[in-house]
């Protein structure tokens, strides 16, 4: 629907550039979503952001939604007195990566796995993308 939104109503008519605002949240959060620190619906959500709003609109979107979640996440992380345990759980996320690349060569250590598996870590983002796309749609056009 966003590629025939693009061509039909917008006029696009550069194939890479749709390609381009489709995948680049792709390229953007591979990394993330890898480690598992983003989920797959999370990272689709971005994507059609992406075509619909296309590339510098989007970019915007991602960034005020971050920045809304991130927000969101501090505030309640402070509020239910974890804020420190979090602290403490990215730093011995980030020795135990240190460890594996160094001991065992390579390989993928996961974020949310085991002991930082916490309902608590979690920020659902459909919320703050939906927010982010209307304001970055709102302040581009």
């Amino acid at each position: 629907m966003g590629i025939l939104y693009r061509i039909v109503i917008k006029g696009e008519r550069r194939i890479p550039v749709l390609l381009l605002d489709l995948f680049l949240p792709l390229i953007l959060f591979l990394a993330f979503f890898a480690i598992k620190a983003i989920g797959a619906g999370d990272v689709k959500l971005f994507m059609v952001t992406g075509i619909f709003l296309g590339s510098k609109c989007n970019l915007l979107c991602i960034g005020l939604a971050l920045l809304l979640a991130a927000s969101y996440g501090l505030v309640r992380l402070i509020q239910g007195h974890h804020l420190l345990s979090r602290i403490e759980t990215l730093l011995l996320y980030g020795r135990d990566l240190i460890r594996h690349l160094k001991y065992k060569g390579g390989g993928t250590i996961f974020y949310l796995t085991g002991e930082r598996l916490d309902p608590v870590a979690k920020v659902h983002l459909s919320l703050p993308i939906l927010l982010g796309a209307v304001a970055s749609a709102f302040l581009i056009s």
